[in-house]
C-alpha cells in the first residue's frame, strides 16, 4: 500500500467488528480473502458483485458457495453511504448529504446544463452542511 493510501486508509477493525469491503481495490479484496484463508479469485468475484453489480447483500451473490456467503455475513459487510437529505432546486440542481458508516458526512451536488452535466463531491469529510 502506498504511503498516500496508508494515510487515508480506514482504521483497522476492532475485535468483533465486521470488515467493510467498500473502498477496497480489487487487489486489496484479493488480499482480504487470502487473509481469511480463501483463494484470491474469491476477491475478484466479490469485487465484481460489489462494484459491477452494486450488490450489498452476500445472499444475493449466487455464484458464491452458501457456506462462504454465510461466513462473509458474519465477518464482513458492504455498506454504501446513506442519503441524509436530498434537495432539488427549480433549475434541476440536486444536492445530497451522504453519511458513511463511521458517522462522517459529505455533501454532493449535481448541476444539469444543456451543454454538460457537473457533479461535485466534497472532498473534506466532516464539513458541516450549510443551511
Amino acid at each position: 500500500m502506498s504511503p498516500h493510501a496508508q494515510a487515508f486508509a480506514p482504521p483497522a477493525p476492532r475485535a468483533g467488528d465486521k470488515r467493510d469491503l467498500i473502498g477496497l481495490s480489487r487487489t486489496e479484496m484479493e488480499a482480504e480473502m487470502t487473509a481469511i484463508g480463501e483463494k484470491p479469485f474469491r476477491g475478484r468475484q466479490l469485487w465484481r458483485w460489489v462494484y459491477n453489480r452494486g450488490a450489498t447483500d452476500f445472499a444475493a451473490m449466487t455464484d458464491l458457495a452458501k457456506d462462504f456467503r454465510a461466513r462473509l455475513t458474519g465477518s464482513h459487510t458492504v455498506t454504501r453511504p446513506r442519503v441524509v437529505s436530498a434537495q432539488i432546486s427549480r433549475d434541476g440542481t440536486r444536492k445530497w448529504l451522504l453519511a458513511f458508516s463511521d458517522g462522517q458526512q459529505v455533501e454532493t451536488v449535481y448541476i444539469p446544463d444543456a451543454a454538460r452535466h457537473t457533479f461535485c463531491l466534497s472532498t473534506q469529510v466532516g464539513c458541516p452542511p450549510r443551511a
